[in-house]
């Protein structure tokens, strides 16, 4: 079930709202819960019931692996580090697994679909994020952070359905606490307020724009992966939208998210922190995917740089981290590809940094050309970037980046970029760079968790008409979130595509 369709807006959530509060009000704590796990279950279900075995297997390996390491006790430390090794390997291959089937190292088509809006996709739903989640699970009850919770608060914390397709990735310690608060399950209207507005954001920004977006996207690599070449116009204005579509289409999912799960309130990690504002690549990743960077940080780079038996130099854990990110996304050359560029990259800014440090030239970064002109070079960087990203082989990418370089000359007044998409990028643009965040929006009602180190958070440098656009529970503010509720409704029937990141 995707949250852009008209069973979950105008069924699915409603009822399982009505549902979860009702029970919570005969019955507070535990019955709440219990409707909520089978609530996501459904939810799951709906899109495959064949896969609804992937969730309930991982759920019960893991559990089972969680109790035994917590029956260790410090004495037995090396019984109990063997468990984790275990059930942590165990993940990783099950994840390995299904990674493999869909890639073309290993039989599969050349062609995932990856990017396109079919409604399948080639591995079970979110078995990424269900992994990434029993990862921490179980790191969490091995560092004696927790014990092994109830089993019911378990399966919530794995299933709950909005975070349970493409995240945000969350700790169960971020979550059981607020299980246990007195008062959930309490009809909060400030909460059911604030996760509809946040929830309308994100359906307008999917519906609204990524999805108007895509088909433009969509042609103009289409029409390179065929070997027809593209006037540099409409290749730089097909690189530019598919930065875009990809933003909105994954952010959009996050707001959508943190909104429902705000309506039953439960509060979510911030994702997204306007990473298209960054002023270079390690900035970027402090901002894009926050909860799976801050994922590969604590479990990939800090263990193989601090381990004791073998150490790794932080530039070379640095390049297994961003390559194991690049695999992530699928076991393909051009995803490869894409990971080293990045990796060389973050390592070129590392060496500049210590390089200017050593010499006492640091430059001076507060004004504010040179803010904007590091944000358009970041920008750019990410746009052809993003051509390896997209692209389904090397031969499409080189054919878009001679385009992108004008090369072969393609006869000017032959671009199929219009008036209409030209207007949309434009207002994307203005959304992204005027506009504020997500977060920025709704601070005078919401503060999401942050996952990142209070170093690696971004200073806040917000414009006057930012500050004049923040989110207020009034009667103006319900206007607005309503008008853009109905519109996205009414553009939602030629616009339902899922979401790019399902097949991730």
């Amino acid at each position: 079930m995707l949250f852009n369709s008209y069973a979950f807006v105008l069924a699915f959530l409603p009822l399982t709202l009505a549902g979860f509060y009702a029970l919570s009000a005969v019955v507070p704590g535990q019955a709440g819960i219990a409707w909520l796990t089978a609530a996501s279950l459904l939810f799951y279900a709906w899109w495959n019931p064949a896969h609804l075995w992937v969730p309930l297997a991982s759920a019960c390996v893991n559990f089972a692996v969680a109790r035994f390491i917590a029956r260790g006790n410090r004495d037995r430390r090396g019984l109990r580090k063997a468990l984790l090794g275990f059930g942590v390997l165990a993940n990783v291959a099950f994840l390995a697994y299904f990674k493999a089937a869909a890639s073309p190292w290993f039989g599969a088509g050349e062609a995932s679909g990856a990017f396109s809006a079919a409604q399948s996709i080639a591995i079970p739903l979110g078995v990424s994020f269900v992994t990434f989640r029993q990862i921490t699970f179980l790191v969490d009850v091995y560092q004696q952070r927790m014990g092994v919770p109830k089993v019911l608060d378990y399966a919530f914390f794995l299933l709950f359905f909005p975070q349970l397709v493409m995240g945000p990735i969350v700790h169960y310690r971020q979550i059981g606490p607020q299980l246990a608060r007195p008062g959930f399950g309490r009809l909060d209207m400030n909460d059911l307020a604030c996760g509809i507005a946040i929830f309308v954001v994100g359906l307008a920004k999917k519906v609204l724009l990524a999805d108007t977006i895509a088909p433009y996207a969509d042609q103009v690599y289409q029409t390179v992966g065929e070997g027809i070449a593209v006037t540099p116009v409409d290749a730089w204005a097909g690189a530019v939208a598919f930065q875009f579509q990809i933003y909105f289409d994954f952010s959009a999912y996050a707001d959508m998210a943190i909104g429902a799960a705000r309506m039953f309130g439960i509060n979510l990690p911030v994702n997204f922190d306007a990473p298209y504002r960054a002023t270079d690549r390690f900035d970027y990743w402090r901002r894009w995917h926050i909860t799976f960077a801050s994922f590969m940080r604590q479990y990939v780079f800090v263990p193989l740089t601090r381990n004791t038996l073998f150490p790794v130099a932080a530039p070379v854990s640095l390049l297994v981290t961003v390559l194991l990110s690049g695999l992530w996304h699928g076991l393909g050359w051009t995803f490869v590809a894409w990971s080293l560029a990045q990796g060389a990259i973050l390592l070129g800014l590392h060496v500049t940094r210590g390089v200017r440090r050593a010499t006492s030239t640091a430059r001076r970064t507060g004004s504010t050309i040179v803010a904007v002109l590091r944000i358009a070079a970041t920008f750019l960087v990410t746009c052809c970037l993003g051509v390896l990203f997209r692209s389904e082989n090397f031969k499409a990418a080189g054919t878009m980046y001679a385009c992108l370089l004008g090369w072969p000359p393609v006869s000017p007044g032959a671009e199929f970029v219009g008036a209409r998409e030209a207007l949309v990028l434009v207002v994307m643009a203005i959304v992204i760079w005027r506009l504020p965040a997500t977060q920025r929006l709704f601070a005078n009602v919401w503060t999401g968790l942050e996952t990142r180190p209070p170093r690696d958070i971004p200073p806040v440098r917000e414009s006057g008409l930012e500050r004049r656009l923040r989110f207020s529970l009034d009667w103006r503010w319900a206007g607005w979130i309503a008008a853009l509720l109905v519109l996205s409704l009414v553009a939602l029937p030629g616009r339902g595509g899922r979401f790019i990141y399902y097949q991730f």
